[in-house]
């Protein structure tokens, strides 16, 4: 192929992606304006959420929605979970190892029953 074909296949392929790029944005914009007129609500946003001193605050079409804390057991379940992520991750450790040595020794036992038999 000749460059002048490369070059203008790159600039329709880029000028395609500019344009859908747009659209899809506009797209957006309007549907969320779309679904506010639906809804009554004067918001910019559909969904607007504001992290402030560790508390999220989130506003969804224009109704604030309180966040919860979860329970003592879910806590609980998440420290549990993130303890047997970490010893798995040991053992994974540990293994990779094993795995390492036993190849090195079968590896060496090989040779050195290769090198018997062919010495004879």
């Amino acid at each position: 192929m000749k460059v002048k074909t490369i070059l203008e296949q790159s600039a329709v392929y880029g000028v395609l992606l500019v344009m859908l790029a747009l659209l899809v944005i506009f797209g957006i914009s309007s549907a969320e304006k779309g679904v506010n007129s639906l809804v009554g609500t004067n918001d910019k946003q559909a969904l607007a959420i504001k992290n402030e001193q560790g508390d999220v605050d989130l506003k969804i079409l224009g109704k604030d929605v309180k966040a919860t804390k979860p329970s003592w057991s879910q806590e609980l379940s998440h420290d549990i979970e993130n303890q047997q992520s970490s010893v798995g991750s040991g053992v994974d450790t540990a293994s990779i190892s094993i795995g390492t040595w036993m190849e090195t020794g079968a590896k060496k036992l090989l040779d050195s029953l290769s090198g018997a038999f062919t010495s004879n």
